[in-house]
């Protein structure tokens, strides 16, 4: 977990550990060390720490880092879309104010 948070990506994650290492390692490091406390907390039941499912917090802190990836993912491809949609707009405006 704290290679994770580190930015090192994912150890001992058994079955598609490279493809969630790439994913997770495209993430910063604050929003894992995020995603791994609040998933440790959440598992902890009481608080204490006295009955932390590490397996648990191990899954949620993962799947916290693919999400936080996806929502960055998904900003990226609304800006894109964005600028495509103005670039359509320019070139209308260009077209309109084009004498014939």
């Amino acid at each position: 977990i704290a290679d994770v948070a580190a930015g090192g990506g994912v150890a001992g994650v058994g079955a598609g550990a490279d493809t969630v290492s790439r994913i997770v390692d495209d993430v910063d490091p604050g929003v894992i060390r995020a995603a791994v406390d609040a998933a440790l907390n959440a598992s902890a039941g009481g608080g204490d720490g006295a009955d932390v499912d590490v397996d648990a917090a191990r899954r949620a802190g993962i799947v916290g880092a693919v999400a936080a990836s996806a929502a960055s993912g998904l900003r990226e491809q609304e800006d894109e879309i964005s600028r495509t949609l103005m670039e359509i707009a320019e070139q209308r405006i260009r077209r309109l104010e084009k004498p014939t």
